[in-house]
């Protein structure tokens, strides 16, 4: 009798330590990851200063995009540079247009990588993450979904050059990326 209380205490035993040692294994492995320098500088660079980016859009202006001008307004979140909130409007003469789109780019340490977010009119939400890809280049991939389901996917290419940056935006058809657009944005009262 006694020695059947010794083994099944000594099983009990080994049991709670198997458990707890993979439950140890697991919340290691799981752990959440600290955003990279990449990241925290890539917000800072879009962030100092006004935070305001121009774009001139005389190569697309048309009847139906009669923009002259986009900016881009970038501002760090709660924290310093774990978030970025954004926003995009244009100008046509000496009007300014409501806001386009809202931005929001965080590090999600869960999962291990860059969420971008994208807000705009009519329910319209993109939905993605950003990588870096060099020193001051990044690759930022979205899938875009409107209310009634439709969706698409885009990427915009990044680069900081400096004391401007530019973005080239992509669509993705028939299995592969196809450019559409490239700006160069200068910070805020810059020469254009």
């Amino acid at each position: 009798m006694e020695l059947n209380m010794q083994i099944r205490k000594t099983w009990i035993l080994s049991l709670i330590i198997l458990l707890s040692g993979t439950a140890w294994s697991q919340t290691e492995a799981d752990k959440p990851q600290e955003p990279p320098e990449w990241l925290s500088a890539h917000m800072d660079f879009l962030s100092q200063g006004s935070g305001c980016w121009q774009t001139s859009n005389a190569e697309y202006q048309s009847d139906d995009e009669l923009f002259d001008t986009y900016y881009n307004h970038w501002q760090a979140g709660i924290g310093g540079t774990t978030h970025l909130k954004g926003r995009l409007y244009g100008q046509t003469g000496d009007q300014m247009s409501a806001d386009f789109w809202d931005f929001i780019s965080y590090w999600d340490g869960n999962q291990g990588q860059a969420v971008v977010l994208q807000l705009g009119r009519n329910g319209i939400v993109g939905d993605g993450s950003m990588w870096q890809v060099a020193a001051g280049r990044f690759v930022q991939e979205q899938v875009f979904s409107l209310p009634d389901g439709r969706t698409w996917k885009t990427r915009h290419d990044l680069e900081e050059a400096g004391e401007s940056f530019i973005t080239t935006s992509l669509d993705w058809e028939d299995g592969e990326w196809k450019q559409r657009r490239t700006y160069t944005w200068l910070r805020c009262g810059s020469q254009t």
